[in-house]
């Protein structure tokens, strides 16, 4: 029988931080899981150390060649069988309650094809640098058209990344593969694609962490970050999924958030 969950970790250049994320995927208050690992051919230990978790519910899928973050976040997820989906980036983790909390919502809300929780940022070495980030305008109950708009009045992503986020894998099909066109926006993409499909509820507590590397800081992934959110938020506007009034909010504030993370990055160069 298909489990209840499927937690699929794609992974390259890991072997420092995915013990931590399977051990949190192993965590969980719902048994019902199952764990795939699918490495894109680390040349470091990551295949390893996800091999060395002797647990029923581990799946590792090594692979001989690299085919890049999208394939394989698709590759991952084509091959859970679970009724519920979380992708898990390799060094992020979630909260022992956080399938559970997600779940939940997903059984009350028929209509709701998106949940998403709060979640923690924190460094390289797991000191937080964010707490409680993103929902606070979105939690509860919002149909998809309001979740999109206030997504792109923001200027960033308020559903965050995939390790806060749950999915029914009949919506994931549904709604086709994570698209690499914009690689900085994959998660985001996806969000609003299903989000043309159903309601998103938010939950307002935070049970994941989504960690930045040392360079996630630099200027150079910083200006690109911002011109992505640029150019998708536009597509947005040109399918008529937000008004004139939401896309210059929108790009004003991605402007704005650049800026700002550009000032952090000066100084944590200094620090």
């Amino acid at each position: 029988m298909p489990p209840l969950v499927s937690v699929c970790i794609p992974a390259y250049r890991a072997e420092a931080f995915i013990g931590d994320t399977i051990r949190s995927a192993l965590a969980q208050t719902i048994d019902d899981i199952e764990v795939i690992v699918v490495d894109d051919a680390s040349p470091d230990r990551t295949v390893a150390v996800a091999q060395g978790f002797v647990d029923r519910r581990v799946q590792v899928h090594p692979s001989q060649a690299n085919i890049g973050a999208a394939a394989n976040w698709n590759r991952a997820t084509a091959l859970c069988s679970g009724r519920y989906v979380k992708l898990l980036c390799s060094d992020d983790t979630i909260a022992p309650r956080c399938l559970e909390a997600e779940v939940a919502v997903l059984e009350a809300h028929p209509d709701v094809i998106l949940t998403s929780a709060r979640r923690n940022i924190v460094d390289a070495r797991g000191e937080t640098i964010v707490r409680d980030r993103g929902i606070r305008h979105l939690a509860g109950w919002h149909s998809g058209d309001a979740a999109i708009r206030a997504v792109v009045r923001s200027g960033t992503n308020l559903i965050g990344e995939p390790s806060a986020a749950l999915i029914r894998r009949a919506d994931l099909l549904s709604v086709g593969p994570w698209s690499s066109a914009e690689a900085y926006m994959i998660d985001l993409d996806m969000w609003c694609r299903l989000l043309q499909q159903g309601a998103f509820y938010g939950v307002n507590e935070t049970l994941a962490t989504f960690r930045v590397s040392e360079g996630s800081w630099s200027a150079d992934l910083i200006r690109d970050q911002a011109h992505q959110a640029r150019t998708f938020f536009r597509r947005l506007h040109r399918a008529g999924f937000v008004g004139d009034f939401d896309l210059r909010l929108g790009l004003t504030r991605a402007t704005v958030l650049a800026a700002a993370r550009r000032a952090l990055f000066r100084i944590r160069m200094r620090a």
